[in-house]
């Protein structure tokens, strides 16, 4: 079972703005691509703004809320990266 991607992209904005992480939230990507078997998985970006504040636990905890919420939806692996600006 794959999920619409609007609904999808709806569900990891949820969980981005109503965590700890929101302030620093500029973009986020979601796209479906190969892997080098062939195999369908969903691309998540998430582009943060710069921070000197330390959030990696709290990326950690969003990375397995959306991971957790692509799973009960959706069949395919949900690959997250979360991008610092430059």
């Amino acid at each position: 079972m794959n999920a619409m991607p609007d609904d999808l992209r709806e569900i990891v904005a949820a969980i981005l703005q109503r965590g700890e992480i929101a302030k620093f939230v500029s973009e986020v990507e979601l796209e479906s691509d190969l892997d080098e078997f062939g195999d369908e998985f969903l691309r998540v970006v998430v582009r943060l703004k710069p921070t000197d504040k330390d959030i990696d636990e709290a990326l950690e905890s969003v990375l397995e809320q959306i991971e957790d919420a692509i799973a009960k939806l959706d069949d395919r692996f949900p690959s997250v990266r979360f991008l610092d600006a430059a």
